[in-house]
């Protein structure tokens, strides 16, 4: 599958949806589930079920669109969240899943893409028998965009980077290290997209949000576990054509 940008959320939209959720936990309030920061977090000790709910009433046609669910700064894996699922309908009494029902299988970031799906009412459930509090970094429930091509040869998922922190002595010897700061650095370059893909989708989300995080699945059919909630290292609007082509460089910084 081709990599996957997903960060039209419904969420950040103006205007935005109502939405209706569990009773914050004191100093982690309901904004923080939005702010493109993944260490804010939203947190709740309420009960399960719990039920976060998107009314599209008021905005056109009552309706919004949605293709995409993200998850980042989660701790629904430890929690022992099971069988979370993202609903939508046209009125409260009657939903269908978005997708199958799954187990985050760690805290990690989460994305599914599904066929999109114009309703008025969009639902994330967590089912009861889970340990509390819950929480969430950042959810996603909105609109993304398919890279039109794989990266070319020599695309790393794995790469990472280590800032050591290092103590010498006057000689120049090595006194102690110590980790300071790990973070996952992927460069990913595509020489052969449509003219049109650039005008009609890249653009758009450069223009729009090119400096702030999103969700990055390069391959969700295959790796659907190395989802990147990540970010432009050096935010630069560039894709020269090659021939009847045009190219593009994504160089992406991440929380490990």
């Amino acid at each position: 599958m081709n990599p996957v940008i997903a960060w039209r959320n419904w969420l950040t939209a103006d205007p935005a949806p109502a939405v209706t959720h569990p009773t914050d936990s004191a100093g982690y309030p309901f904004a923080n589930i939005c702010d493109w920061r993944g260490y804010t977090v939203w947190r709740t000790s309420a009960a399960g079920p719990l039920s976060i709910v998107l009314d599209a009433t008021g905005l056109t046609n009552d309706q919004i669109t949605v293709d995409a669910f993200g998850l980042a700064g989660h701790n629904l894996a430890s929690a022992g969240v099971t069988d979370l699922c993202l609903y939508a309908g046209d009125d409260e009494d009657h939903y269908e899943p978005c997708f199958p029902v799954f187990t985050p299988g760690a805290d990690a970031p989460v994305l599914k893409r599904f066929t999109a799906i114009t309703k008025r009412y969009f639902k994330l459930v967590i089912p009861a028998g889970f340990t509390g509090p819950i929480e969430i970094g950042e959810l996603f429930i909105g609109q993304s965009f398919e890279i039109p091509a794989c990266p070319d040869a020599g695309f790393d998922p794995d790469q990472r980077e280590e800032d050591p922190a290092a103590e010498v002595s006057r000689t120049g010897r090595l006194l102690g290290l110590a980790p300071r700061c790990r973070k996952r650095t992927l460069t990913a370059r595509f020489s052969r997209l449509p003219a049109s893909f650039i005008a009609d989708e890249w653009l758009p989300f450069y223009e729009a949000h090119g400096w702030k995080p999103f969700w990055f699945g390069w391959d969700l059919a295959g790796h659907a576990d190395e989802v990147l909630f990540a970010r432009l290292s050096n935010p630069r609007l560039a894709a020269p054509y090659e021939g009847p082509w045009r190219s593009l460089a994504l160089d992406l910084t991440a929380a490990d």
